[in-house]
């Protein structure tokens, strides 16, 4: 949620030493190549947050680890977690750029290094609390669904987004496409099932017993002249509730699935009938 969350990073840094038998006081201390500020604004760009309670404004962690002689580094441990965010910061840190490594008769050798993060947050920008007021607004938001195209062979519709990946669920036959919008507020899937029978109500059957399990709603709709069931399922996950709306219908061989998901409730229904009004299917005469 990177450009959701307005993060500000205070890096306070501190260093101990490391040896097998002994402490030596490195002559020069391990730093990162491109310089501590430039190491700090790219920690930042690559950390994710989830959204937290208004009322907390700010987190801290520390992690300790150590530099190695080329600069990489080894042994991440994550100390005073309090906020469960520690995984990321490991995670983060081993995508950055190896350091230079300490010092000491200008031999290279490794360090120990202590690095407390704290992290500011501005929870002004919950994406689940941005509304679009006026209709200009949703009629430049409309406008922005169409900056990209997604095509491939089944399948065309415009959207703001970006492909994500393409996975074949190999227990239950189904291909699925996923996307995601440019500032990862929203995320498309489309699904392909090879139709096993001609009767689609042999599958709105599953679908419903598993939409109820979830304590999902569903309804049935008509979608361009073909018969179609409309779900909705709400899913808590990292302090958001992502919606998740679907509609499944049968299109020629396959019964297909367009899914749109978003913790944003306007945004979602919004994305979603754009979606539905745009999405044309290419493959009328494709068989697996």
């Amino acid at each position: 949620m990177k450009n959701i969350l307005s993060l500000f990073i205070i890096l306070f840094v501190s260093l101990s030493t490391f040896a097998q038998e002994a402490v030596i006081i490195p002559q020069v201390k391990a730093r990162p190549k491109e310089g501590l500020e430039t190491f700090m604004q790219n920690f930042i760009k690559e950390f994710k947050i989830p959204y937290v309670s208004n009322n907390i404004d700010e987190i801290a962690i520390r992690l300790k680890f150590i530099v190695e002689e080329d600069g990489s580094f080894s042994d991440i441990q994550v100390v005073d977690d309090k906020s469960g965010v520690g995984q990321e910061a490991k995670r983060v840190l081993m995508l950055m750029p190896s350091w230079n490594p300490a010092l000491y008769d200008d031999k290279a050798i490794k360090s120990s290094f202590t690095l407390p993060i704290k992290i500011r947050i501005d929870n002004t920008g919950n994406p689940s609390d941005v509304q679009l007021k006026t209709e200009e607004d949703i009629a430049a938001y409309l406008k922005s669904l169409t900056t990209q195209k997604v095509e491939n062979k089944h399948f065309e519709f415009p959207c703001n987004c970006i492909f994500d990946k393409n996975m074949f669920h190999e227990s239950n036959k189904i291909e699925e496409f996923s996307y995601a919008d440019v500032d990862k507020s929203v995320f498309y899937s489309i699904g392909l099932k090879v139709a096993e029978s001609d009767n689609v109500e042999d599958y709105f059957t599953g679908i419903k017993n598993d939409v109820e399990r979830q304590n999902g709603t569903y309804k049935e709709v008509q979608y361009k002249s073909k018969n179609a069931i409309e779900t909705l399922i709400s899913v808590p996950s990292e302090g958001y509730e992502f919606y998740y709306r679907t509609i499944f219908f049968k299109e020629n061989n396959y019964v297909v699935g367009l899914n749109v998901v978003s913790v944003n409730r306007q945004i979602l229904d919004l994305t979603f009938n754009h979606l539905l009004e745009n999405f044309k299917w290419k493959n009328a005469h494709y068989t697996n």
